[in-house]
């Protein structure tokens, strides 16, 4: 890999967003997002991305398994005050930082997909998320 190719690695691990990564990288702007999509297709930046996530949870020592106990934990916590009327506890921080926690260490991968068809009329845009 070449030097910008190892900076892209390290701010993807950093923003877990390919098209940020590319212009932190130092790439174009203008072309970053099919920049991105390819360096992420390329085995030796996804060997290496999935390398530094491993060694970051193994650093903090959080699992995947550990963050779905967590998360576990707070839906019986929320569940079991709703079936005794006890008022229910406001766990959303909680869930964000887990959700946050497992972000860091390259856990959770937010993918979405866009898609349309070859009609661009000015009325019809087909979008799926």
């Amino acid at each position: 890999m070449n030097d910008r190719q190892k900076k892209f690695v390290r701010e993807y691990i950093k923003r877990n967003n390919a098209t940020q990564a590319v212009i932190a990288a130092g790439y174009s702007k203008k072309t970053a997002r099919s920049i991105g999509q390819r360096l992420l297709t390329n085995i030796d930046i996804k060997n290496a991305i999935e390398k530094q996530q491993l060694k970051l949870q193994e650093e903090f020592k959080y699992s995947v398994e550990e963050s779905f106990e967590n998360l576990k934990k707070a839906q019986e916590l929320a569940l079991e005050r709703e079936i005794y009327g006890k008022p229910a506890p406001d766990l959303s921080n909680f869930i964000k930082a887990e959700e946050l926690k497992g972000k860091l260490v390259g856990l959770y991968v937010e993918k979405k997909e866009i898609s349309g068809g070859l009609d661009i009329s000015p009325f019809k845009i087909d979008v799926v998320r």
